[in-house]
């Protein structure tokens, strides 16, 4: 009889455990959630309908999270390689790229993002969910992304979106 009750405490565990490692909260691939046979699809502006077209990108697998989405962000800034257009200033640098506790990914860019900007409301609302759905649709670990620019919090790119506080992705901007 005690044997039967000493398995009982050591079901609930390995039913936690198996939750964990379901919900990725456990060691993961070293892709991190990125395969690299699964497409990664980066977000540039469609010319044809004004919103966000995804444009299809194979990854290799990184030691990190971080370095993962360091590239992606990066290709992102280099702009696309089909018939969509770019949403950031080519100058633009990837200054840092970090996970916070509550898998907040705060992306930090050089003044270029701001400076060289072309300005007005679509195009800025466009830079900035480029970066923030390239970033969450491609990831469901993801909660949030927040931008900084210089290493500092910034009101806005270019006059129009606030970017003082950690956005979601918006999928209505995706065609």
């Amino acid at each position: 009889m005690l044997r039967g009750k000493a398995f009982f405490p050591i079901l609930p565990a390995c039913f936690a455990a198996l939750f964990l490692i379901l919900q990725g909260w456990a060691f993961l691939p070293a892709t991190f959630g990125f395969e690299p046979e699964k497409p990664v699809f980066l977000y540039f502006a469609d010319p044809e309908t004004g919103r966000l077209a995804g444009e299809s990108r194979r990854f290799k697998p990184a030691e990190n999270r971080a370095a993962v989405y360091s590239e992606i962000v990066n290709a992102l800034i280099s702009g696309p390689q089909g018939d969509l257009e770019p949403t950031l200033p080519p100058e633009t640098q990837l200054l840092a790229l970090y996970e916070g506790s509550d898998n907040t990914i705060f992306v930090d860019l050089s003044a270029d993002v701001a400076e060289k900007h072309p300005g007005g409301v679509k195009s800025e609302v466009l830079s900035v969910y480029s970066i923030v759905n390239t970033l969450m649709l491609n990831s469901s670990r993801i909660r949030a992304v927040k931008i900084l620019v210089n290493g500092h919090e910034t009101e806005t790119l270019a006059g129009h979106v606030d970017i003082t506080r950690p956005l979601k992705a918006r999928i209505l901007l995706v065609r």
